[in-house]
């Protein structure tokens, strides 16, 4: 059970605050990716997953880069704002993707929202471990995680009442009162099943279904700039050094004593017992049967 006395902490309730609108707008928008590249260049679902790598590649990047600045700088704050407004560029850069779109823009704007993902997104869970008691890392942790997750559900809820409900109005535009062949929906829509329709009815399908997604990504724009705000709000404070890390060297040299006892005994001398002392020859004679 999360502990209530958390939010009290201005470190936790910001951070579960952001935490929450990055994931709204992040995980509801990102979901329609792979959708826009099946559907509206009409390539595979395994070729549309190596065209997120880009995004990928910004993520990883700026979140291995903020995480050793932190390291050394002890400065964090200026990430997650910095990320976050990046992240609101880059989602505004997909809503501009269309049927025409070059593949190389693409990838740059994927590239821009990954940055900016990666500036906020772990540097988030740096900042919570940071600011709670040592005993509630743990429990601070997972607050974290959880509301980025709860917050990744919603979006991918709102944001696919919004792509169903404008997507039927926008293919209705650009069909022209042409009827979609009996069967095919948005919903079980692929490259193959397109590949068969006529050309007019392909070309009005596929614009309908990217002026759709791009609604998607303009809407999650102003939710990603409230995530900016929420960032204004974090505070700086100096990065801690937990007892554990001071405590390993001491218990290092503890385990590492016995090993050196074996060594010890070798160089030592050892002192003969009673038993094997040298005994007079009348006690030698006496003992022996």
């Amino acid at each position: 059970m999360l502990p209530l006395h958390l939010f009290r902490l201005r470190t936790f309730s910001v951070t579960s605050v952001t935490g929450f609108i990055v994931g709204f707008a992040m995980f509801g928008a990102i979901t329609y990716l792979p959708a826009f590249f099946q559907v509206v260049r009409g390539i595979s679902p395994t070729v549309s997953g190596v065209y997120l790598l880009p995004l990928m590649a910004g993520l990883l990047a700026v979140s291995i880069t903020s995480g050793q600045i932190i390291s050394r700088t002890g400065r964090y704050r200026f990430f997650p704002i910095a990320g976050s407004a990046v992240m609101t560029l880059g989602l505004y850069l997909l809503s501009l993707m269309g049927p025409g779109t070059p593949t190389a823009l693409d990838a740059l704007y994927m590239l821009v929202l990954g940055m900016g993902i990666g500036g906020v997104m772990q540097v988030l869970v740096i900042i919570v471990q940071n600011g709670v008691p040592h005993g509630e890392l743990g429990v601070a942790t997972s607050g974290a995680t959880f509301f980025r997750s709860i917050g990744g559900s919603f979006g991918t809820a709102i944001f696919g009442a919004i792509f169903a409900n404008v997507l039927v109005g926008n293919l209705a535009k650009h069909l022209h009162g042409v009827s979609l062949p009996h069967g095919l929906s948005a919903a079980n829509a692929t490259p193959a099943l397109l590949g068969h329709l006529p050309a007019a009815v392909h070309q009005g399908f596929v614009a309908g279904y990217a002026e759709s997604i791009q609604t998607v990504f303009l809407v999650a724009v102003p939710v990603a700039a409230l995530a900016f705000l929420a960032t204004l709000l974090i505070p700086q404070v100096e990065l801690k050094q937990w007892p554990g890390a001071a405590a390993a060297v001491p218990d290092a040299d503890v385990a590492a004593a016995p090993e050196a006892l074996p060594g010890d005994a070798q160089a030592r001398p050892s002192r003969p017992s009673p038993e094997h002392e040298a005994l007079d020859p009348e006690d030698a004679g006496r003992k022996d049967p």
